[in-house]
């Protein structure tokens, strides 16, 4: 094998052969390495240089080197840098594009950058179709070790107008933290669009077909996104033996990877409301335990049918707190671990290749650099604008989802989320009082200033 390969790639399942094809189609030489001889023999019929060991990926790399790490998150990732630090030098550059927690990046960079080597935590969003036809990239870590990758890692990505979505998000674990809140904007916006589907099916009277009718309606509108496109074609589907609608033959559960337990978890630790991303969370755990057989046969009639057109509206903004949430808490991280992250620039680069792209997102980036600053996105007046127009609508939907017993987590943490910003109180200050009267806690006066404490013995 010729020294000439720009970057090594280790981990040839889908995501790493997909990804490496990309980096080879776009002029840039790669050689891959995965322990399973399967997957190598896979990567060699698709046309790429697979390495027989660790040992010779590294030899058939051109110097100063990089190798990117597409295995799974946790000890896989420490144990091929175990394997990979031996054989390096410094200058070399290892890339980590998993879906890693965070925290673990920071500690893997401090880790590396001790040993002389760079070191970059790579968010990759858009699955196998993206990554072998241009994903959203969020690059974290060191400002050279970016510097080298740039030219290859913005030939790879996915474009909107033109322009790569890729970019450095800021120093060490910045890359993965922004991807997470990612995943858990996507967790709550797949809620979001689920809970549609049930009010399409049980308050607005459609069926399968039908409501995926409506949602490609929305889909076409100026909310676009490839969430509802999918969902709209998913509804469409029909199992080819019966001819019945798939979803009809789904199961009423599903799973999850963890990566939504750790925006919420991280969100809780900066002291960011993220309610929908939480209620999201929480609604894949009742798929998984609720007792299958303690369940109802049907939901009530509606008294009347729910408009499709309330339920398209309520969903758009209830999305829109979503991005909001995973806006906020990239602001939060940034602000604690000291990156100088551009939200504006995070969602311009989410426009195209990644999951939750859609349409609002040009219009957030542009309400973003309208209104600077790093307060939350839900007290932008754009922001609020476009959540007071639906508000009507969105009370209908939670209504009728109430009167007919269709449980709607999501769409009722958002409402709640957004109206709890600009309600004239929240009852907070009840709550201030209980816990000065069990533990002295003190509470604020809004007449004076300082911390107090009173009896609050009823007298």
């Amino acid at each position: 094998m010729e020294s000439r390969a720009d970057i090594g790639v280790v981990g040839l399942g889908v995501m790493g052969r997909n990804l490496a094809a990309n980096i080879q189609d776009k002029g840039f030489g790669v050689v891959g390495f995965d322990a399973d001889a399967t997957q190598r023999g896979r990567a060699a019929a698709d046309g790429l240089v697979a390495a027989a060991s660790m040992e010779v990926l590294v030899v058939g790399l051109r110097g100063p080197r990089a190798v990117l790490l597409l295995v799974p998150a946790g000890p896989a990732v420490d144990a091929a840098i175990a394997t990979l630090r031996p054989l390096l030098a410094a200058g070399d550059i290892i890339v980590d594009g998993g879906n890693s927690h965070y925290p673990d990046t920071i500690r893997r960079g401090r880790e590396l950058a001790a040993a002389g080597l760079g070191f970059v935590g790579l968010g990759v969003s858009g699955g196998e179709e993206g990554a072998r036809h241009g994903p959203a990239l969020m690059a974290g870590g060191d400002a050279a070790a970016w510097g080298r990758l740039e030219p290859l890692l913005t030939a790879i990505a996915a474009r909107f107008d033109g322009q790569p979505c890729c970019g450095h998000v800021g120093a060490d674990g910045a890359g993965h933290f922004v991807k997470m809140a990612h995943n858990g904007i996507e967790y709550g916006q797949m809620q979001l669009i689920a809970e549609a589907c049930l009010l399409l099916r049980h308050a607005a009277g459609l069926d399968w077909p039908a409501a995926g009718t409506a949602v490609a309606g929305w889909n076409a509108g100026e909310d676009a996104s490839y969430l509802l496109a999918i969902t709209g074609d998913i509804l469409a589907t029909r199992d080819g033996q019966s001819g019945r609608p798939l979803l009809e033959l789904t199961a009423d559960r599903t799973g999850h990877k963890g990566t939504g337990v750790w925006t919420v978890e991280a969100a809780l630790g900066l002291g960011v409301p993220v309610p929908t991303m939480a209620a999201a969370v929480w609604a894949r755990a009742l798929s998984a335990t609720r007792d299958q057989g303690a369940v109802d046969g049907a939901y009530a009639a509606p008294a009347a049918p729910l408009a499709a057109g309330d339920i398209g509206v309520a969903l758009a903004a209830a999305s829109l707190v979503a991005y909001a949430e995973g806006l906020d808490l990239i602001a939060a991280g940034a602000a604690h671990h000291g990156w100088r992250t551009d939200r504006a620039a995070v969602a311009e680069l989410w426009r195209a290749g990644c999951i939750i792209r859609s349409a609002t997102l040009d219009r957030i980036a542009a309400a973003l650099r309208a209104e600077p600053g790093n307060q939350s996105f839900l007290d932008r007046r754009w922001t609020r604008g476009q959540l007071a127009d639906a508000l009507p609508a969105w009370r209908r939907v939670l209504a009728a989802g109430a009167d007919i017993g269709v449980p709607l987590p999501a769409f009722a943490a958002a409402f709640h989320h957004a109206a709890g910003r600009a309600a004239p109180e929240v009852g907070a200050r009840v709550v201030a009082a209980q816990r000065d009267r069990f533990g002295a806690h003190g509470f604020a006066r809004i007449d004076r200033g300082g911390t107090h404490h009173a009896a609050w013995d009823g007298k």
